[in-house]
């Protein structure tokens, strides 16, 4: 246990952000500790994963952290704990410290060159919650030390603040990626003191040589500030999107999903005015899902741009602004591709027009789904209403007996125009819309008509 102490205390860097408002102190507690895995890089837990009204699903970001991690060696781990008893000012300090050292006694875990992301969400407001960062010691000789990941030009500053909490797998991959760019820019940096001893040999060459260094590094800053001023837009663009998207996610599918099996069981005017619904809901939900996976891509390569190696963000922007971006439908997720298969078609889109005008599609298809929701609702009403009428009248007419014969007549054309209705009703329930709140009306009269007559 000594050798582990001694070992942390040479390679440990922490790191905390606290990402909303600091609790108050409080006794820290073993909570849930994950067992090391070599093989696995994202641990949640059970608390977190099965929340009744907010879990937390990291999927995906095992590949994205492989991604990002190769480029320099370095094995990254993201923890998700749910806090119950942590204390101190920054709750996920003495966790995240905690775990290293149980993980330091592993035999097959990466001592000296490592970063275990910890990330401790409140349990009793999952809006907050606290992010503290290990990293092993072969880290800090890339000016990675305690100062330099606490300044507020670090590597983690900026990406806690730009994700959390809405994009966990986002920050996480963020942190890796400006890690990245402090290990390349002390690289960059030998790279050019390395060739200084030549100095003594031709100074006239190290100065050529600093000079294309310079304006190489310029070159590679100005390219990289062009790609954040575009990124930065993307980003806007689809934080307005996709919560549009949830809106009509939360407000509808629950409706949509009850009918299914609508392009078989819908036919006529209710049929049209079903499909034109969803497909603007099915051209909504692709272009958005398109415009997730693109800017997810652009920015995985983005991250393995360096000074020497700026083709990947320069392709990275070409991506975010010129490359052709093609739309077909196969892009929304399962839920949405078993009820609009086939409704979306191919379509090619300039990057700049992908989102564009997504708050007039959304007006356009919260109005579309709206109106046809509300019909087939209020259609489904009226029948049940009438259904209800008439099983007073038949009550009425069962106890008057041959005193109802005044009325068979009136009764038996209510009854078969009831019946033509409920022929249509399920297939086409808007069609027979206006039929249904005319014979809804003349079935209240002719109710109360027999309810006088036959009073008592």
């Amino acid at each position: 246990m000594s050798r582990c102490i001694n070992q942390l205390g040479l390679g440990l860097v922490a790191l905390v952000l606290m990402v909303f408002m600091a609790l108050p102190a409080s006794a820290q507690a073993a909570g849930w500790q994950p067992k090391f895995d070599a093989g696995q890089h994202v641990y949640v837990d059970p608390a977190l994963a099965n929340h009744a009204s907010y879990p937390v699903n990291l999927s995906g970001l095992s590949k994205q952290l492989e991604t990002v991690s190769d480029k320099h060696g370095v094995s990254v781990y993201v923890v998700a704990i749910e806090r119950t008893t942590e204390g101190g000012a920054v709750p996920a300090v003495g966790r995240v410290n905690d775990l290293v050292l149980r993980w330091q006694g592993q035999a097959d875990f990466p001592h000296d060159r490592f970063l275990v992301i910890l990330w401790l969400r409140y349990a009793d407001d999952p809006s907050q919650g606290s992010v503290a960062v290990n990293a092993g010691s072969e880290l800090r000789q890339y000016n990675l030390t305690s100062s330099d990941l606490n300044s507020p030009s670090g590597p983690v500053n900026a990406a806690i603040k730009k994700y959390m909490p809405h994009d966990p797998n986002g920050a996480f991959v963020a942190i890796v990626q400006n890690v990245n760019s402090s290990i390349e820019s002390v690289k960059s940096q030998r790279f050019f003191w390395s060739i200084s001893p030549f100095i003594l040999i031709g100074l006239v060459a190290l100065g050529v040589g600093a000079f294309f260094y310079r304006k190489r590094k310029a070159s590679y800053d100005e390219l990289k500030t062009a790609y954040d001023k575009v990124a930065g837009n993307w980003q806007a663009m689809m934080d307005s999107a996709n919560a549009l998207h949830v809106r009509l996610h939360e407000g509808y599918m629950g409706f949509l999903s009850q009918q299914s099996d609508w392009k078989k069981m819908l036919k006529g005017s209710t049929l049209a005015q079903f499909t034109e619904a969803v497909k603007l809901f099915a051209d909504f939900s692709s272009r958005l899902a398109k415009a997730n996976a693109v800017f997810a891509e652009a920015n995985a390569k983005a991250a393995k741009g360096g000074v020497f190696s700026p083709g990947n963000l320069a392709e990275a922007k070409a991506m975010l602004t010129s490359t052709v971006i093609v739309v077909e439908g196969k892009e929304l997720p399962i839920e949405e591709a078993t009820l609009f298969g086939g409704l979306v078609e191919r379509s090619e889109y300039k990057p700049d027009e992908l989102l564009n005008a997504m708050d007039v599609l959304f007006a356009q298809t919260n109005r579309q789904l709206n109106a046809i929701k509300l019909a087939m609702e209020d259609a489904q009403q009226k029948s049940r209403q009438l259904k209800d009428s008439f099983a007073v009248i038949n009550d009425i007419k069962a106890r008057a007996g041959a005193d109802f014969a005044s009325f068979e007549e009136k009764y038996t054309e209510l009854e078969q125009a009831k019946a033509a209705i409920d022929a249509e009703m399920t297939s086409d329930p808007i069609k027979v819309a206006d039929e249904l709140t005319g014979l809804l009306s003349r079935t209240r009269q002719f109710k109360a008509q027999l309810e006088t007559r036959f009073a008592g």
